[in-house]
């Protein structure tokens, strides 16, 4: 991003609220990017619980190793990432998903965000951007790659012709500002600074936004926005 919040000062913390460090399990089925991404967030504080080369396995091995964020690669063969992703959400409600991708596919992204993936990098993003998106879906935000939202947001734009009335949600003055940048991707941190308040006071908007639309993360905010011709 935009959203990942890399270029900030303030990050969120690599501990969970008991001082350990966070949990990750890591899937992909290609093994080299797999085994690097393990070492690389070692390297960086993260407790690796465990890999899994496919859907399947890793569908079996949450519900044991109980990680706090679940790093998925959406284009697996075999179990999709996103059959991957409603089945790591069934098996372990808490977890939160960190998706990657290949490429902005269509099909791939759409059913992602059906299934209820929390964020969204592209696999050739920069170290800082995948250690501080990690961070920040842990903390219960959501990433966007740029390139990511665009496609998503462009598509939608394209099939709003059924859109609900703008006035069929009663969002607040200052919901409708926030909202917007919610769409971009930004995080609370830079909807803050944009907005000149702060970021406690962005989460309880956004807290608000989420409830009114039915949606269970910003990414799902963002796209029943669009839907509805919020934005």
């Amino acid at each position: 991003m935009g959203p990942d919040g890399s270029a900030q000062s303030i990050r969120p913390p690599l501990t969970r609220p008991d001082a350990a460090p966070l949990r990750v399990l890591v899937v992909d089925d290609h093994d080299l990017f797999r085994t690097g991404l393990c070492a690389l967030l070692a390297e960086r504080g993260f407790e690796i619980v465990g890999e899994a080369p496919d859907g399947e396995a890793a569908v079996e091995r949450v519900r044991w190793l109980r990680p706090d964020v679940a790093v998925v690669g959406l284009d697996l063969s075999g179990l999709s990432g996103a059959e991957t992703t409603r089945r790591l959400l069934e098996a372990l409600p808490g977890v939160r998903v960190f998706g990657f991708l290949v490429s902005a596919d269509p099909p791939t992204v759409s059913q992602a965000v059906g299934a209820g993936v929390h964020s969204y990098l592209m696999k050739d993003a920069s170290v800082e951007e995948i250690v501080d998106g990690i961070r920040l879906t842990a903390a219960g935000e959501s990433v966007l790659s740029p390139s990511v939202a665009t496609l998503i947001l462009d598509r939608l734009r394209a099939e709003r012709g059924r859109a609900e009335p703008e006035d069929a949600v009663p969002l607040t003055h200052r919901e409708r500002e926030v909202l917007p940048l919610l769409v971009e991707g930004k995080s609370n941190i830079e909807i803050a600074a944009a907005l000149f308040i702060s970021p406690r006071t962005v989460k309880n908007h956004i807290a608000s936004i989420l409830d009114k639309l039915g949606a269970e993360n910003r990414i799902q905010a963002a796209v029943e926005a669009v839907r509805r011709g919020l934005v």
